[in-house]
């Protein structure tokens, strides 16, 4: 596009040029034919804001030419020094070596508004020069050339203005077109040509979406400057991987969106698009030299065979790319019929407040048990959904929402207000030594004002004390800069007197990093390494040596995910004091909290083989 714009900007000097020199060629012949002149020589000028037209002439420069040009460079250096300076002067000029015979009269030509549009000089026999129709028609003839030379150069500068305006459009509509980070389309562009495209063509397409995981996780450990080089690579890779015909777009933070144009028999070929996009992904990232990147989840829908419209297919495709979130290996999921019942979020964002409202969002409650005497030791705070349609939703179908902050901490505050009050509702005398776990989000500890709310909640029950309340966060959470904002907030509050659990520990980034410089007073071992720790040497020492370090600190640990009672047996000959799982109770609505109160009988559990 720029080389178009150069292209008409050389036509139209080329064209300026040429209509000059019509001008110049006419107005000399005129005066010489209607004057008798001997020579004339016309100098045009540029317009100052364009600067000056060097004129190429077809003779060698003349003597005349020369004094054509001095005579215009004498009177605009005297105008700009503001002196006064005449516009016509006579002089003698030399012929066959004798002077006086001939006469030169220049002449500045301006136009009516005293512009600047030339010289002109004309050589006349000496008798000639000072008659008053020579004079005169020479004036008129002056008058109608810088007439002439101001039209055609004011049609130039806008023409060339014209042009300037047509390539700052063109570069202000390519900025709105084009995401600057990644160079892909931005949404508005992408929706557009996508909208298009599935209108002018019956052919089958498919609508690719492509999420980065942990993306913000990746900029607090790594730095967003890191973060915008990875993206820039990810989107990269993407368009390496794709045909040309491709359309590919930025959709949001860490989301990309593709629409691909298929063959006719397109099932293997979208698989092998697919896998050929999650492999260039990861090959290009791995040059960065950092651990745990490149990794993406895809979601697929075919253009028209699942979905006629551009609204409906990005929502089929966003549903697989969902059940692409969920699985665990993270691995592209192209839409089939009755692939997930769940929601797609868009309709969850959509209905999330109308449902927080209506008390449709519940805490349930997962009991927590010592794993020496089988007593309820308290419960950690989950989220469900109770949808009249759709049934409970689990918090994993609505963890987009998570993504706004508004959304996050109006959940918490809703969440921990109900917990607390169901706490309190067991009465003191049950549940005066009972913990409650709640797990919290970024945007809730960056909240300055979080611990003074959470203060607000437990003054409403007069018994109820920050000893028991225990602040759940991931090792992602951790992630930022010590002593920033998150981390002043987990010192309020443990200094108030809650615990702060590190959940899922061994999964995420920071490891052990953050068990020496942040505050932490409980790991939870995530449910991964229970599970596999009866088969796998190695998840066996990972969950023996986080309870060796908890035997050499003052660190409590909790293992999660407990399923089977030789689980539980293991745990105990390993010394682990805490643990909860579906083999002791799943999570539980407030009504059921006084039954889980009940100890567990661990002989009951180890004598049941159906286990």
């Amino acid at each position: 596009m720029s080389d178009l714009w150069e292209s008409n900007a050389v036509e139209s000097g080329a064209a300026f040029q040429e209509e000059v020199s019509r001008i110049v060629e006419s107005a000399e012949t005129l005066i010489r034919d209607s004057l008798g002149a001997t020579d004339v020589v016309l100098i045009p000028r540029g317009s100052s804001k364009h600067g000056d037209v060097h004129l190429l002439r077809q003779s060698a420069f003349s003597e005349l030419e020369e004094t054509a040009t001095r005579f215009l460079d004498d009177y605009l250096i005297h105008r700009a020094t503001g002196a006064s300076v005449p516009i016509a002067k006579t002089m003698p000029h030399s012929v066959d070596q004798r002077q006086g015979r001939d006469q030169v009269i220049c002449r500045i030509l301006l136009d009516d508004d005293y512009g600047v549009c030339g010289s002109l000089a004309v050589r006349l026999p000496a008798g000639d020069a000072a008659t008053g129709p020579s004079s005169a028609r020479l004036d008129a003839i002056s008058a109608m050339v810088s007439t002439m030379l101001k039209s055609v150069t004011t049609s130039f500068e806008l023409e060339i203005e014209l042009i300037a305006a047509q390539r700052r459009s063109a570069r202000l509509e390519i900025q709105t077109r084009t995401d600057p980070l990644t160079g892909a389309q931005t949404l508005g562009a992408f929706e557009r040509e996508v909208r298009k495209r599935l209108h002018d063509s019956a052919e089958a397409c498919a609508l690719i979406l492509f999420e980065v995981e942990n993306l913000r996780s990746i900029n607090d450990l790594f730095g967003y400057q890191f973060g915008n080089t990875y993206l820039g690579l990810v989107a990269g890779a993407l368009s390496a991987a794709l045909p040309d015909t491709a359309i590919v777009g930025r959709l949001g933070g860490d989301q990309f969106g593709a629409l691909v144009e298929l063959p006719e028999h397109y099932n293997s070929y979208l698989g092998d698009v697919l896998s050929r996009c999650r492999d260039s992904i990861l090959r290009s990232t791995a040059t960065l030299g950092r651990p745990n990147l490149g990794r993406t989840s895809g979601g697929a829908a075919v253009y028209p065979n699942d979905a006629a419209n551009y609204d409906t297919l990005f929502e089929l495709a966003e549903g697989a790319l969902f059940v692409s979130k969920r699985s665990a290996r993270g691995l592209p999921t192209v839409f089939a019929p009755g692939i997930d019942p769940r929601p797609n979020p868009r309709e969850i964002t959509r209905s999330f407040k109308a449902a927080l409202a209506a008390n449709q969002i519940r805490p349930y409650f997962q009991p927590v048990y010592n794993l020496l005497t089988g007593e309820c030791a308290g419960f950690e705070v989950l989220a469900r959904w109770e949808d009249p349609e759709r049934g409970v939703l689990m918090p994993d179908d609505f963890i987009p929402i998570l993504n706004d902050p508004e959304n996050a901490e109006r959940l918490t505050q809703k969440l921990t207000g109900t917990a607390l009050k169901a706490l309190a509702d067991l009465g003191p005398h049950r549940a005066r030594n009972l913990t409650i776990a709640i797990n919290v989000t970024s945007f809730d500890l960056m909240n300055r004002e979080f611990a003074f709310e959470l203060q607000s909640h437990l003054s409403e029950v007069e018994w109820l004390s920050w000893s028991q309340i225990i602040i759940e966060v991931t090792e992602k959470i951790m992630l930022g800069a010590a002593e920033g904002q998150v981390f002043r907030t987990l010192e309020e509050l443990r200094r108030r007197g809650a615990r702060v659990a590190l959940d899922d520990f061994g999964t995420g980034y920071g490891g052990l990093r953050h068990l020496s410089g942040w505050p932490v007073d409980i790991l939870k071992i995530d449910r991964h390494f229970i599970g596999r720790m009866l088969d796998s040497d190695i998840d066996r020492a990972i969950v023996e040596s986080i309870l060796h370090l908890s035997e050499h600190s003052d660190l409590t640990v909790i293992a999660e995910g407990i399923e089977t009672p030789a689980q539980l047996r293991a745990l105990q000959s390993m010394n682990c004091a805490k643990g909860q799982g579906h083999l002791f109770a799943a999570a539980l609505p407030a009504s059921g909290l006084a039954d889980s109160l009940e100890s567990i009988d661990f002989d009951a559990l180890n004598s049941r083989d159906s286990w």
